[in-house]
C-alpha cells in the first residue's frame, strides 16, 4: 500500500502560508470596508460612552457591573 502526502515546506513559492499572508498584508483593504470598520469602531465607542453614562447615574460600583454582567440585578432590598 502507498501513502502520498503533500506539503507546501519545499515549495516556497507555490502558494505557501507565508506567501500567502505576505500578499494579503499588502492589500490594502476597500473604501467599503474602511468605511464600515470606521461605522462600527464609533458605534462601540458612543455604547461605551452611553454605558458608562448610565453606570455614573445610577451610580453603580464594579462589583454591582459584574453582578450585572453575571445576570443578576443590582437592586438592594
Amino acid at each position: 500500500m502507498t501513502t502520498v502526502t503533500f506539503s507546501n515546506a519545499l515549495l516556497p513559492l507555490a502558494g505557501t502560508d507565508a506567501t500567502v499572508e505576505a500578499s494579503k498584508a499588502s492589500i490594502r483593504p476597500s473604501l467599503f470596508a474602511r468605511i464600515v470598520d470606521a461605522l462600527q469602531r464609533s458605534r462601540e465607542a458612543q455604547a461605551r460612552r452611553e454605558i458608562a453614562r448610565v453606570t455614573a447615574m445610577l451610580g453603580l460600583t464594579d462589583s454591582d457591573r459584574a453582578a450585572l454582567a453575571r445576570g443578576e440585578l443590582p437592586f438592594r432590598s
